[in-house]
């Protein structure tokens, strides 16, 4: 997990360790901590944000789709245009693929979106 604010990173340890079948591997708050790290692990879903301090978290996804296309990218937002944000992947046949076929997906960004609030 990629998140520039501390509750942010709290937040999502607590939904994740909540989940038995989920587990947080590595959490850090820069651009260049994550492009470090990610080379040399996989996992099945990478939650980021878009406003990391030292880079932005478009470059971390990008980096993240060429090392392992089957991973699940999460967006993480605090603002209030996320909606659109996913009205907008949506159109996109994969992203929308993602978005109807993973209910743990939706749920886990529910309470992630609960905990900061």
């Amino acid at each position: 997990m990629a998140g520039h604010r501390p509750d942010v990173i709290r937040a999502g340890s607590g939904v994740i360790k909540v989940d038995h079948k989920l587990l947080l591997v590595y959490a850090c708050s820069t651009a260049i901590d994550m492009m470090r790290w990610r080379p040399k692990n996989s996992v099945d879903v990478l939650p980021v944000d878009l406003g990391l301090p030292d880079r932005p978290g478009t470059g971390v996804i990008s980096l993240c789709r060429s090392l392992q296309p089957s991973c699940k990218v999460m967006v993480l937002s605090i603002f209030g245009d996320a909606m659109q944000m996913v009205q907008g992947h949506a159109g996109n046949k994969e992203h929308r693929a993602i978005l109807e076929s993973s209910p743990r997906m939706t749920s886990l960004a529910m309470a992630m979106a609960m905990a900061v609030a």
